[in-house]
């Protein structure tokens, strides 16, 4: 409608000059330069994206190689790999039961016993609710926990769950594979620790992120998605879990300048 209107310069130029805040220069000069171009890509098959992304998700989980219990003594093993949930002790188990069936037959994490061998699926499960019993983090689990995964496995479980967000994210959102992978990579890592948001819920302003971010759509706003991110998880959590909200933000706003450039 602007660019059909005759007088759209002139109001334009009104427009500016009642916002001096307004960047003086053009989007593209505004990103930064070692942010990659890259879109179109599923966030694990992005070299650039993953050397930036997985150091980040080693400093803020650690790399524990045993089961421990995370701030809301539920088990967590490798890089933050939740492996436990909330609910009676009876649903716990059958949960945990499953999910260490998975970490042997679908992730393929072997767990070493104290004397080198592979341990077995009930042995697994014992550790399990030996540590979920223990309630108490990774350095005092360490002391719990029998089992024993390697460095490299915990590794490969994060890479494989990396490929497992985005994959739910874009069966849900088909369109997702079409945003900047930093993008990606910001909704992934918030869904890795979502402060009981989830970034592919349906709350209503999760709901209109996600329209923004739509290319197909008219409405497509990358940046105008990217503040209600940021509006999203504002104050949630600990300072601690603000100060990766904070990585967050910018690496979905380097994504979104990209995008519109």
């Amino acid at each position: 409608m602007a660019l059909n209107n005759d007088a759209s310069a002139a109001l334009w130029a009104q427009a500016s000059s009642m916002a001096p805040d307004m960047p003086s220069r053009p989007v593209q000069d505004s990103v930064p330069v070692d942010v990659p171009r890259s879109t179109g890509l599923d966030l694990i098959n992005d070299g650039a994206a993953m050397a930036e992304f997985f150091p980040h998700l080693k400093q803020r989980e650690g790399v524990i190689t045993h089961f421990y219990c995370d701030n809301k003594d539920l088990v967590t093993i490798g890089i933050g790999s939740l492996v436990d949930m909330d609910g009676t002790l009876s649903q716990r188990d059958n949960f945990g039961r499953s999910q260490c069936r998975e970490l042997l037959n679908t992730w393929r994490v072997k767990f070493l016993e104290s004397d080198g061998s592979i341990a077995s699926e009930e042995s697994v499960f014992s550790d399990w609710k030996r540590v979920r019993d223990g309630k108490v983090g990774a350095r005092a689990s360490a002391n719990i926990a029998r089992l024993r995964i390697s460095k490299s496995s915990a590794e490969a479980l994060a890479r494989k769950q990396i490929a497992y967000f985005a994959k739910g994210m874009c069966r849900k959102y088909p369109y997702a594979r079409q945003l900047h992978t930093w993008i990606q990579m910001a909704l992934i890592d918030t869904r890795w620790n979502p402060a009981k948001r989830n970034p592919w819920g349906t709350t209503s302003l999760v709901n209109k992120m996600w329209k923004l971010l739509d290319p197909d759509r008219p409405t497509f706003d990358p940046i105008g998605a990217h503040a209600l991110f940021v509006e999203g998880w504002k104050g949630r959590g600990t300072p601690a879990y603000q100060v990766r909200v904070a990585w967050r933000n910018e690496r979905f706003l380097e994504g979104a300048m990209r995008m519109i450039a």
